[in-house]
Formats: C-alpha cells, structure tokens, sequence
C-alpha cells in the first residue's frame, strides 16, 4: 500500500529558495541603490561557504538555483514518483522540464526533492510501484507566480527562465523559451563546467535547442555546443551597457531578433562569461520591448549577485544607459513600461533595420496570450 503524505492536495509551492526570498526582501529595502551597501550581508553571511569552483567541485553551494520541495510517501515496496504539467500553457518543445533527485529514506517516510518546475503552473503527481503492481492516489498542486524561476544544471550557475518576469499590465512572458546564465564550459575561463547531469538536464529535461554565446572570446575557439549533439550553437559578440546601442554594433540586434522571431529556436540558452554583463544587456533590450516592468528587470539584473564571485548592484546603471536611452516621452505618470516599448521598437525598426513583421513574431513567440 502506497500512503501520499506531503505535500497536500491542492497546495501552493514555492519556486524561490530562503536565499533568494531573503536577497529580494533587501532588494525591496533599497539596498540596490548603494553598491557600497548593497551586499555586505551576503558576504557576512554566505560567501565563506562557497568553496572553490564549479570546474573543481561541482557540488559547491549554489545559491543561483530555486527550491526544490520535498515530496514524501510511505509504502511497502520500492517506488518513484510521477508528475504531470496539467496546465494548458504552450511550451515550445514541449519540455518535461522537472529534475527529481534520488530518493532518499527519513524516519520512515520516502523523500524525493523535485525542482526546476515551471512558476504559476498547476501539476498533478502519484507514486506508483517500481515493479508496477501498485498506485497511489493522484494529488495536485500550483506553483506560485513568483520570479526568478532560477534552474539547477550542475556544473553552471546563475540561469534563470526570463519567462518569469512580469509584464507592465499584469500579463507574463511566456515561460520555457529563454533562459540566461553563465557559460558551460571551462575552456575561456575556470568557474563553470557542466557535468553530465547537467547536461541532461538542459538537453533531456528542459530540452534546449540553441545555445546563444555572446562572448568576443569564443571566436575561433568555440564552435558547438557544450550541451550536446542536435544542440545549434550560435556565437553572436556583443559588447554590454551603452556600447550594445552604438552604430556600429546595432547589426547584432537586428540578428538577435530574427533569432528569436524563428520559433524553431527555442528552447535558447543564452549566455556570456558569467551571465551578467552581456548577457544582462541583452535581456534589458528584450525586457523593455516585451514591456517588462522597471523593477522587475532591475531585481533580474542583480540577482547575478548570488554568485558571490560576480556581484553586480545595476539600478543606477541601467536607469543612466539601457533604461535612459528609451524614456523620452514620459511625463511621469503611470508606468514608462510602454512608452519605452515603441521607442525600442522605433530604435530597431528604424536605426537597426529590424522589420515590424520581424518584431511581431518575437513577441508572439515569447509574450503569453499575445494579440
């Protein structure tokens, strides 16, 4: 006989870890307006237990990652457990996106941790016989709309699902269509390096299609993918902060739409060195012509900070360069989030040479119930 225990029918669960809730908590304090400030008590209170690299130690602490919740059950014979995405929302590639950890035994009780699991999402889960001669009852549960929805891939850090941002009229980014990060490999530098778990878990679980690399130094030393075969690897040089909007770069935007107006490029990785700088400026021009919420953005920014070794404290900076560029036009009421949407899709329509039609299929690809 299999006994469901926890969690219970119809329950909430949380997609954010105590680290994550704790540095939002001292984001909405206004530590990110002070750089000096801003991080002193994660240094004080977690920076001495990260220990080495993920290269060198894989299972270091990493506090990029979201909570993985504990299912648990009683039962007389060997078991796993089953789970089932009961929402209707459409994910490109249809990805069974949860990570399951062995099961392990507590007083009695069989315990497995499951993460990686869509926000907003509502599951269905059982635990069924290994040898198949028994099922236990169906349960469900809804994840909570709460952002980041941060992944754990062993061997890289600080990825998260820009699908989890909200926009500036209460609508979402649809999720499992772009996640950004660190890079996978060692070979340019020595922070990240993905295991082989790792791998399945962006190839088999989540089941990314193309790896977008933006790093200079990766031309004429880097040429696949890290992830695996059937995996396309585009490498597309960028320069962050104001130098992404120059003149002489502005071609890169125009290639970046027409990447993500082609639907069968997703699910997409994108990523820089340490998934901040680069791949932060990348993800502010998409937020700001998706029409994600200021603070939404500036709170995705500085979660970078979680990996202790790469902080980043951006409010200032991007309200002075992304943000500043695209604000012209606002008198200071309500929220700037769509004046800056026609300005960005002025700047790419007309200064980079992106077609509306172009811009249009990006957002229908990655804007929820877009019309």
């Amino acid at each position: 006989m299999i006994e469901l225990l926890y969690p219970k029918d119809g329950a909430r669960l949380s997609v954010l870890s105590d680290k994550q809730r704790e540095f939002i908590y001292h984001q909405e304090q206004g530590y990110h307006t002070d750089i000096s400030v801003s991080y002193k008590w994660l240094d004080e209170k977690y920076a001495d237990s990260f220990v080495g690299t993920y290269v060198d130690n894989p299972d270091s602490e990493n506090y990029t990652i979201g909570l993985y919740n504990e299912f648990g059950w009683k039962s007389d014979v060997p078991c796993r457990l089953e789970l089932t995405r009961k929402s209707k929302q459409i994910y490109p590639n249809d990805p069974a996106e949860w990570d399951v950890l062995p099961e392990k035994i507590r007083d009695g009780v069989s315990i497995a941790l499951v993460g990686n699991l869509f926000a907003r999402t509502e599951y269905s889960w059982r635990v069924v016989s290994v040898d198949g001669s028994q099922m236990s009852q169906e349960r469900s549960f809804t994840t909570m709309a709460e952002s980041p929805r941060a992944i754990c891939a062993q061997g890289t850090s600080n990825m998260r699902d820009i699908g989890a941002l909200q926009r500036w009229d209460g609508t979402w980014l649809r999720q499992g269509c772009i996640y950004r990060g660190a890079c996978l490999e060692s070979e340019l530098e020595h922070y990240h390096k993905l295991t082989e778990k790792g791998k399945t878990v962006l190839k088999d679980q989540i089941k990314i299609k193309t790896e977008l690399d933006l790093r200079s130094q990766a031309v004429g030393k880097i040429s696949s993918s890290t992830i695996g075969d059937g995996v396309k690897y585009i490498l597309l040089p960028c320069s962050p902060y104001g130098d992404f909007y120059k003149e002489e770069n502005r071609h890169i935007c125009k290639e970046l739409v027409e990447i993500l107006a082609d639907e069968d490029n997703y699910p997409i990785h994108v990523h820089c060195m340490a998934g901040a700088d680069r791949t932060g400026t990348l993800v502010m021009l998409l937020g700001m012509i998706l029409g994600v919420k200021f603070e939404n953005l500036v709170l995705d920014y500085n979660l970078t900070a979680l990996m202790v070794h790469c902080q980043r404290c951006m409010h200032n900076v991007i309200a002075d360069t992304d943000y500043a560029l695209f604000i012209d036009g606002w008198d200071g009421n309500g929220d700037p989030a769509p004046i800056v949407m026609e300005n960005v899709k002025r700047f790419l329509t007309e200064k980079c040479g992106v077609s509306e039609e172009m811009v249009e299929r990006m957002k229908r690809n990655l804007i929820e119930s877009y019309a």
